[in-house]
């Protein structure tokens, strides 16, 4: 129930962020670049209703269980930042999460947005 933006810029490799199993955090979230040294996860609090590590949800059988990320407009739900800033986002690992734009909205512009097609260098692009 707190601030999920908040969240993902105070946290830092070998941090686990649990997010409320079914609940809806509606924003434009930013996965900000982070010092390398491991995996900054973002997951469910409870994954006993989704499948085992490698096995496919079914969203009919799982949706209920996840939390939904949703555009809060016509722009993405989750991104990296603006390759201008000449940084490269790596080591977020994202489980169990619905990812959605806004049904509000006819048009979505991206759901997810992992750099702008702007990068001019490897160190500028998102991996991990």
């Amino acid at each position: 129930g707190g601030d999920l933006q908040a969240a993902l810029d105070a946290a830092q490799p070998g941090d686990v962020i649990t997010l409320a199993n079914g609940a809806t955090y509606a924003g434009n979230f930013v996965l900000p670049s982070k010092p390398a040294g491991g995996w900054i996860v973002v997951r469910p609090a409870d994954l006993s209703g989704l499948p085992a590590e490698g096995a496919r949800v079914a969203p009919a059988r799982h949706a209920a269980a996840m939390p939904k990320l949703v555009s809060a407009n016509a722009m993405f739900a989750l991104a990296t930042p603006d390759a201008y800033a000449n940084v490269g986002t790596r080591g977020w690992r994202l489980v169990g999460l619905e990812i959605a734009s806004n049904p509000a909205n006819a048009i979505a512009q991206a759901i997810v947005e992992l750099g702008t097609g702007s990068e001019r260098s490897l160190a500028t692009l998102s991996s991990h």
